[in-house]
């Protein structure tokens, strides 16, 4: 594992990450009605709700889902950094 360190320092290997799953955007899209029905479907992958989700949560770019930051990236499957 100290090699691993060693390599990046060195600049031998460039680190790779990606989420391996889509954050949500808030309390909003999980929430459960009184009848316990989740307004996501629960049985839908993160990556595949924005399709399922109502149109009255989504924002100008379809989105209703994935979690968005103020410099409008979304952290949805596969987001990731590279160096």
């Amino acid at each position: 594992m100290a090699n691993a360190g060693v390599d990046v320092i060195f600049g031998r290997f460039s680190p790779v990450g990606k989420l391996p799953i889509t954050l949500p955007r808030g309390d909003e899209v999980l929430k459960v009605n009184a009848d316990g029905v989740c307004i996501s479907p629960n049985d839908v992958p993160g990556y595949d709700k924005d399709q399922y989700m109502p149109d009255e949560l989504k924002d100008e770019n379809g989105k209703a889902y994935a979690y968005r930051d103020q410099a409008g990236n979304y952290y949805e499957l596969d987001f990731g950094l590279r160096y």
